[in-house]
């Protein structure tokens, strides 16, 4: 059964500096490892190398490069330095793009290793005491791919020295300002070029509100000063307790993947580089549950695609979700653009993601600590999850 003991045992075991590649990383991996163990269980490792260029350099290289283009198109400089000044920032931005599109193969930069730990646990035996017409049904439905509900977190944490909801704000005010500034340089440079004046005037508010935002965001930096409590120990106690649970055979109608990815705040390193071990199956009969960062309540991340291709357990989530009093919100789309389960949607699997928008405060600082979460609420969310299972074998 569920022990809310165990649950906040976890969460303060794993509550320590982790960012990606550090020897505190490797700490938590091999806590999670004698965890499992203790269970009689052998997990898998997977060992990767990563560069951060992706994750720390691309933004802010990107970032730059689009500020000082609009900052060039404004002041219409001379000619020839203009076509040399855009070229330049033209390849670079291009040549990085390329580069991006796979990340997890970049080679250059500061590169560091990680690891992804996985379990499989198998479904029991349902040809126990079958009769022999059960037996050849059973036989028949052995020859389908079989049912996959895969559980992830993620075992990296990270400190930045603006908080996210800094960050949230700056490149939300950096993408309105440029496209404001962008509209402005076009009447002014090209539709209403007789009213030159009146539009520099005009853009020297959002550009300057434009390189406020841009030098925050390449100002701030990665540390290894948050404790990663919320971001992301919750998941990892979470994910941890239900393999307790499902350790027992008799709890496993489906085959359980239990997987805790490394590097996660780097670029999503780990979950690119686990998906060689699951492009394989079948994206139909395959759930994508990701638990990642998890506070005082429990929001949850769906888009409507999902929905529509699981309509039965997401309505019956939904609804006992409330009635257990955690599930406070609902968002039709994956959270972060980094993110493992952002990550596995583009890839075409379906699932959904459970998190709290209010914990944006605390998330990647010092203040990420134990005291912000509720643990009553992991535990609502573990029996949640059983419960859902149980009532829909066949999803």
């Amino acid at each position: 059964m569920i022990n809310k003991k165990r649950i906040e045992h976890n969460l303060n075991s794993f509550s320590f500096p982790r960012v990606s590649g550090s020897s505190g990383e490797r700490k938590a991996l091999e806590l999670v490892k004698e965890k499992i163990e203790a269970l009689n269980l052998h997990p898998e490792i997977q060992e990767f190398e990563f560069s951060t260029f992706y994750s720390r350099i691309y933004p802010k290289l990107g970032f730059f490069s689009i500020s000082i283009l609009l900052l060039i198109y404004y002041l219409n400089i001379e000619a020839l330095i203009f076509v040399i000044i855009v070229s330049f920032l033209l390849i670079i931005m291009m040549f990085s793009f390329i580069l991006t599109r796979k990340p997890h193969e970049i080679k250059f930069g500061k590169k560091l290793k990680s690891h992804n730990l996985y379990v499989i646990l198998p479904p029991k035996n349902k040809l126990i005491n079958l009769n022999q017409e059960d037996n050849q049904t059973f036989s028949k439905e052995r020859t389908e791919s079989p049912i996959n509900v895969l559980f992830f977190c993620h075992l990296d944490s990270k400190g930045q020295k603006f908080s996210i909801l800094t960050r949230i704000i700056a490149i939300r005010t950096w993408i309105y300002t440029a496209v404001l500034l962008s509209i402005i340089i076009l009447l002014k440079n090209y539709i209403l070029p007789q009213y030159e004046k009146l539009f520099y005037f005009l853009g020297i508010v959002p550009l300057s509100i434009n390189f406020i935002a841009m030098t925050i965001l390449i100002l701030n930096t990665t540390n290894d000063n948050s404790r990663g409590a919320i971001d992301n120990a919750s998941g990892i106690s979470i994910v941890l307790e239900l393999l307790n649970y499902y350790a027992e055979q008799e709890n496993r109608f489906k085959k359980y993947w239990f997987v805790f990815t490394g590097a996660e705040e780097t670029g999503t390193m780990g979950i690119r580089m686990f998906y060689e071990e699951i492009n394989h199956l079948d994206k139909k009969r395959t759930i994508i549950l990701n638990f990642d960062a998890i506070g005082q309540s429990v929001c949850l991340f769906a888009s409507k695609e999902t929905r529509k291709l699981k309509p039965e357990f997401f309505n019956l989530l939904i609804i006992k979700g409330r009635e257990f009093n955690i599930l406070k919100d609902i968002r039709y789309k994956t959270l972060g653009a980094h993110s493992d389960g952002y990550f596995l949607k583009k890839q075409g699997f379906r699932g959904a993601g459970f998190g709290d928008l209010r914990t944006y405060r605390y998330v990647h600082s010092r203040e990420d600590t134990p005291d912000k979460i509720n643990v009553s609420i992991l535990e609502k969310l573990c029996k949640l999850i059983i419960f859902t299972f149980k009532r829909l074998e066949d999803i």
